[in-house]
């Protein structure tokens, strides 16, 4: 075999693994404590111990305290843990919603009951529609939502979540569906099971909530790295052509 068939072979299978292989460059940040659990917004449950349950334009917010995060970060998934405890069983649970994610002036024990007055000016659409989460009913984070990313600073305000329930949750593990959730420092919520843009409640509840942040894992390089892999194989490729046509002419 020459040495131009080598050299390409070569650098075809490095694209090709560079396409296989997994990007593993992602973290982490847990905020909240998972002592208790919750049905708001994601859950079921009788409506005579925590409330009527969430229907189609009912709303949901929870701030979470910048001191919470080290520092600028982009936000690939968010994840919640359904509850063991209070969770009837393993399931299938059916969604739509729509998920927003901006800064906020508004502190941990400080939302305001007026929705529009807690979203910053860089409020932005994250997720939007059906998705399906399998429940474990095992307090693991069970319910993942890849959103677009976003990218958050704590310096300029706390991380507000957004959630609008666009038609109620169905879950197949029975009719209690809970989430863990706590009280700390560094997260509250407000929230209108019902549409509305004003709250009917404000406390110091909040759910136990995984970020994402980062390159999730498995990601394939950008359209750009494959693009000059390829430029590069075939410019070292010329170039030995070029250096054995030079010798043939001497």
């Amino acid at each position: 075999m020459s040495r131009i068939p080598k050299l390409i072979l070569a650098l075809t299978a490095v694209i090709l693994l560079s396409l296989a292989a997994p990007v593993v460059n992602a973290d982490t940040i847990i905020v909240g404590a998972g002592a208790n659990a919750n049905k708001y917004p994601f859950g079921l449950g009788p409506t005579s111990n925590t409330g009527q349950e969430y229907t189609a334009g009912g709303t949901y917010q929870q701030v979470y305290s910048s001191s919470a995060f080290p520092g600028p970060i982009t936000i690939t998934q968010i994840a919640f843990a359904s509850s063991a405890e209070a969770t009837d069983g393993p399931g299938i649970a059916t969604y739509n919603f729509t998920i927003g994610l901006s800064s906020t002036a508004a502190a941990p024990g400080g939302l305001s009951s007026n929705f529009a007055a807690n979203r910053g000016a860089d409020f932005l659409s994250v997720f939007s529609g059906p998705l399906v989460a399998t429940i474990t009913a095992n307090n693991q984070f069970d319910l993942l939502i890849d959103i677009t990313p976003f990218t958050y600073d704590p310096s300029n305000g706390n991380l507000l979540l957004d959630v609008v329930i666009n038609s109620p949750t169905q879950f197949t593990g029975g009719s209690n569906l809970f989430f863990r959730s706590g009280f700390v420092f560094a997260a509250t919520r407000a929230g209108n099971p019902s549409s509305g843009g004003t709250a009917t409640f404000v406390d110091d509840q909040s759910l136990i909530t995984r970020f994402t942040t980062g390159q999730p894992a498995g990601a394939v390089p950008e359209p750009a790295t494959i693009f000059l892999l390829g430029t590069g194989l075939t410019s070292v490729a010329a170039g030995i052509r070029k250096r054995r046509k030079s010798r043939e002419l001497r």
